[in-house]
């Protein structure tokens, strides 16, 4: 899901540059922060905050209904209810997914890769075969802000769409450090 999709949003800094621009841009994967200040925090970050937020999208439920949603559509649950508060909720997963990738980036941490890896697989699984990734209406239709697939519907409050921008940068924070 993240390959194919990252292919697609991913330019390179030689194709991003406009002609009589004068400043070229930089890939993150070409920068390295290497100092006193700022090295130990991005360090602490990749060991401590990044596998504390993963923690708590799991006892929140949020990594829990990607599973669900994925029982709707193979059949083994009929409808699902969803596990966490929010309609948003599967944006923060998203998100911790991107700062994961920008941390494996300056530092590589096999058992982060391979949590991200997990955990990309459950997303993949929650994707309904046209591509549709909302967990909430998949799961159960009649209970989901979003009435409507791929509507902006702010009266119900839907995010699918803001989920699915969340989800468009955990792609290509994942794929400049995994290629």
């Amino acid at each position: 899901m993240f390959t194919v999709l990252s292919l697609l949003v991913y330019p390179s800094a030689a194709s991003a540059q406009l002609k009589g621009y004068p400043i070229t841009p930089v890939p993150f994967t070409a920068v390295a922060v290497k100092d006193a200040f700022w090295s130990p925090r991005i360090e602490t970050n990749r060991i401590v905050t990044i596998p504390y937020a993963f923690k708590q999208c799991e006892e929140t439920g949020r990594v829990r209904n990607f599973e669900i949603a994925d029982s709707v559509l193979t059949g083994t649950l009929q409808k699902g209810t969803f596990c966490s508060r929010y309609g948003f909720d599967d944006s923060d997963v998203y998100k911790i997914i991107e700062g994961a990738a920008y941390a494996l980036h300056t530092r590589y941490d096999k058992d982060l890769d391979d949590y991200v890896d997990r955990l990309i697989a459950k997303i993949a699984k929650a994707q309904e075969k046209d591509g549709y990734l909302y967990t909430m209406r998949t799961m159960d239709p009649a209970k989901s802000w979003a009435k409507e697939r791929w509507v902006n519907d702010r009266s119900n409050g839907s995010h699918e769409l803001y989920n699915l921008g969340h989800l468009y940068d955990a792609v290509v924070a994942h794929f400049g450090p995994t290629r």
